[in-house]
């Protein structure tokens, strides 16, 4: 492991020193890299405390991990990322506490506070990822900034699986997933299962996902806005876990309908608490290929 340290002066200095850091990871020139050979080839550790700077520096940091074989990780702890934006407030919504893992076209983001900051969304922005993970360290993510996080996940036009740790479900996080061209996404609940508030949002987010084949959700229960939601969709695989136990078949009608409207589903993955009468009058005619029963013990 390497390990790069940069120190600054003593807080109680009464000189204060604003110093570039440059990070290289490789050479743009092949030539050079013979004598002496590149810097930290084989880095997988970079901790960076207490510093300023801009999403456009971490994001072309971010570039070049993405494009190792190995796994970095990136620590950033009460930094502040500032965005590049001309209208830009200085300092607002830009303290970050995050550690960031990359992996050839693969980015995991795991927030300490459970709030991605506007300049860390803009960081984001356009990179080559094929996967991305968004979680909170002890709680989900809040989606605080919706436009931010639409802008940044929009660009990601090479984005084909998506797995998301969320506190709830809000009209922002559909917001924010609306029109991607993912083909798969996952959402999963701190301290339980996705709570279903706000159907309509859900079920138009989810409709716009035309790429979407594969649908991972875990739940509190089943419910009407649940089924409403799924309802019509072109996937391919759904997986419906459920937290503190298994799905309680309270809407077997709207189960029904939603489950046949499934016409493309293949692949169909349940937990449930118990065989019920409900539960098989809603699988019945279904045409899938593979189906999974998990009863919660």
């Amino acid at each position: 492991m390497h390990k790069l340290v940069h120190k600054f002066p003593d807080s109680s200095s009464s000189v204060s020193l604003t110093l570039p850091v440059c990070i290289v990871l490789n050479s743009a020139n092949p030539a050079q890299c013979a004598d002496p050979p590149p810097v930290l080839p084989c880095i997988d550790n970079i901790k960076l405390k207490n510093i300023t700077c801009s999403s456009t520096w971490l994001r072309s940091l971010l570039s070049t991990l993405l494009t190792l074989d190995h796994d970095v990780y990136c620590y950033l702890t009460n930094c502040n990322i500032t965005s590049c934006k001309s209208d830009a407030v200085p300092w607002a919504d830009t303290e970050t506490d995050v550690t960031l893992t990359c992996f050839k076209n693969t980015l995991k983001l795991m927030h300490i506070k459970g709030s991605v900051s506007r300049g860390l969304w803009e960081a984001l922005h356009g990179l080559n990822i094929k996967s991305l993970s968004l979680s909170g360290e002890y709680l989900g993510l809040n989606v605080n900034y919706e436009d931010s996080m639409s802008q940044s996940t929009s660009s990601l036009t090479q984005l084909d699986t998506l797995n998301i740790k969320v506190n709830n479900d809000s009209p922002g996080m559909w917001d924010a997933l609306r029109g991607l061209n993912i083909k798969s996404l996952s959402l999963n609940v701190a301290y339980g299962g996705l709570n279903v508030n706000y159907a309509d949002s859900m079920s138009q987010s989810l409709s716009s996902l035309t790429q979407l084949d594969t649908l991972n959700i875990k739940v509190n229960n089943d419910s009407s806005g649940l089924w409403d939601a799924l309802r019509g969709l072109n996937i391919k695989s759904l997986s419906l876990n459920v937290a503190y136990g298994g799905l309680n078949v309270n809407y077997a009608d709207s189960m029904s309908q939603s489950l046949s409207s499934l016409t493309q589903l293949d692949t169909l993955n349940i937990k449930v608490n118990n065989d019920i009468p409900g539960l098989w009058d809603a699988l019945r005619g279904l045409n899938i290929k593979s189906l999974s029963l998990n009863v919660a013990e």
